[in-house]
């Protein structure tokens, strides 16, 4: 199975999915193309070979613009829709046409923005920096702007791992920063760095390494001179949907894990659910168990672990 991100509406669904994978011996890719791409892998061992020294801070951000809207008056669904069947596990509610174009802003379907786009740079950042379970997290934000949308427009999530600190910050209402162009995937240019709406900052005891997504390169900063940028190593980026899918096709022949197994798609989907559950709860910190990936201390927290599920709409627990 080739499967699309977020592959999970709640930590719970997480871990089904890979039970399910390991008991039925089954090859489960997931879409964060990023892990395929020759241009993160070379970043990838520039890391492990310790050539930016020590990572003890990484930042990801996601950044656009999804502007908020208002519900209006309920409809009738049109007639070639099922409505009951498009809202699945969700809670019933009346149709209106706004759900599919803003079903990402509403905690029913999504968990906003974070899990629509920003898991492919959190995904990206936790492989590079070599990390598993965050010991903390604490999210903040808000939804500033007038209008219905439920999930927050700005977000900033800390989390702490041993030895490092990740931080995501997320802006949806700002139409000037702008996502990796198709020129940038398929030719030898970079972003223009501080605009770009998809980058993640490493920074290591011997520089910081700017790293684009969806082919946007990597360039590695050190100290400038004379009053100008100093870059010491780069490499230009592809867009990486090919060599992912490749991937994917070879590990079903041979049956060896993908890059992007379940099991590493979901470790990287809990910070988003982590994130947003402390959002939830007013910013509250919580703490992570690694060996049942629960959340100490904190039953209204856990409260978030797993959805009441819609009847037919249920998903078992797998054994």
């Amino acid at each position: 199975m080739y499967c699309e991100k977020p592959q999970s509406h709640n930590p719970w669904e997480g871990q089904q999915a890979i039970k399910a994978a390991r008991k039925y011996d089954r090859v489960v890719q997931i879409g964060t193309q990023n892990r395929s791409a020759p241009y993160h892998l070379a970043a990838k061992r520039y890391l492990e070979e310790g050539k930016l020294g020590r990572v003890y801070l990484c930042r990801v951000f996601e950044q656009r613009y999804e502007p908020n809207f208002r519900w209006g008056p309920d409809t009738m669904p049109p007639d070639a829709l099922d409505w009951d069947m498009w809202l699945g596990p969700a809670p019933a509610r009346k149709y209106h046409p706004a759900i599919h174009q803003q079903w990402r802003q509403l905690w029913d379907f999504s968990g906003g923005q974070m899990a629509y786009q920003g898991i492919h740079q959190l995904d990206l950042a936790r492989w590079f920096c070599g990390v598993g379970y965050p010991i903390s997290v604490y999210c903040t934000g808000g939804r500033y702007s007038q209008g219905d949308a439920e999930t927050p427009e700005t977000q900033v999530a800390v989390f702490e791992f041993p030895q490092m600190t990740m931080t995501y910050e997320q802006t949806v209402y700002t139409p000037y920063m702008l996502e990796t162009d198709n020129e940038v995937r398929n030719g030898d240019l970079f972003p223009y760095w501080p605009q770009n709406a998809s980058r993640i900052e490493l920074y290591g005891e011997e520089g910081v390494m700017y790293v684009g997504r969806m082919g946007g390169g990597w360039q590695v900063f050190i100290r400038p001179k004379n009053r100008q940028p100093v870059v010491r190593d780069q490499m230009y980026g592809r867009y990486p949907d090919s060599p992912h899918k490749e991937n994917f096709v070879q590990s079903v022949r041979s049956r060896r894990k993908p890059n992007a197994d379940i099991e590493e798609g979901h470790r990287s989907m809990l910070l988003v659910h982590y994130a947003n559950i402390s959002y939830r709860l007013g910013g509250r910190k919580l703490r992570i168990d690694p060996k049942t990936e629960h959340i100490l201390d904190d039953p209204e927290a856990m409260k978030f672990f797993r959805r009441e599920y819609r009847k037919p709409w249920v998903v078992e627990e797998v054994e």
